[in-house]
Parts: C-alpha cells; sequence; structure tokens
C-alpha cells in the first residue's frame, strides 16, 4: 500500500522568538516520525538547521533563539519502508483494510517523503 505523506507547519513570533509547529503523518496515520526544519534568512537558499522528532500524535514545536536570522521555513519528513505482522499488522488491518473481502496478517507500508508550504514569520 502507497499512502501519501503529509507535514503541516505553522509560525508565529513573540517577544523576538520563533515559534514553529506543525503535524506529520503518513495516509492519516500519525507516528513519531522525524522532521527536518529548513530555514533561510529573506530569499536565500533554504538550509537545514534543526531536526525534531514528532511524538505519538505526530506532532512537533520548535522555539528558536531570539538571536535566529530565519525569516523562511519548510518543514519536511522522510521516512523508510515499514513491516509489521502480528498484533500491530491487526490493529492497523482492521483498522485500514476492513472493507476488504480478504483477510490481512502483515502489511508493508511505503517509504515517503513530505514538505509543508514555505511558511515565512517576520
Amino acid at each position: 500500500v502507497v499512502l501519501p505523506g503529509r507535514v503541516t507547519l505553522k509560525g508565529t513570533r513573540a517577544k523576538g522568538r520563533v515559534t514553529l509547529e506543525g503535524t506529520s503523518s503518513q495516509g492519516g496515520f500519525v507516528a513519531p516520525f522525524r522532521v527536518v526544519i529548513w530555514g533561510a534568512k529573506g530569499k536565500l537558499p533554504l538550509r537545514p538547521f534543526k531536526t525534531v522528532l514528532a511524538n505519538k500524535n505526530g506532532l512537533f514545536k520548535v522555539t528558536l533563539l531570539r538571536s535566529a536570522q530565519q525569516t523562511a521555513f519548510q518543514a519536511r519528513v522522510a521516512d523508510t519502508e515499514a513491516v509489521s505482522t502480528g498484533a500491530r499488522a491487526a490493529e492497523l488491518c482492521t483498522a485500514t483494510f476492513s472493507s476488504l473481502p480478504v483477510p490481512c496478517s502483515s502489511f508493508t507500508i511505503s517509504a515517503f517523503t513530505a514538505r509543508s508550504k514555505l511558511v515565512t514569520v517576520r
């Protein structure tokens, strides 16, 4: 099964600090995916500068130092292929494929990448 990946990003500035928060998921399922925050000052090319791990609900949050110069941000997530069997597979099979007339005993989730929209914080 190939499920589409998704990552969102929202940025705010308060008291001189930039806070970035968002969600990551694959096909609507959340997991602690590794999210790389890319940033740039103005119109310069984006560069990776921070890696965070989303929590079990797919949420992540980063607060930058006051000295951070970046004003443009993008979150990117990439995950490798996953194979599950047994109880973990039964849970996902029931939730996802219950309408199919064939039993499901294992599953493979394909590798994916996703990028958020470019967010500008002034």
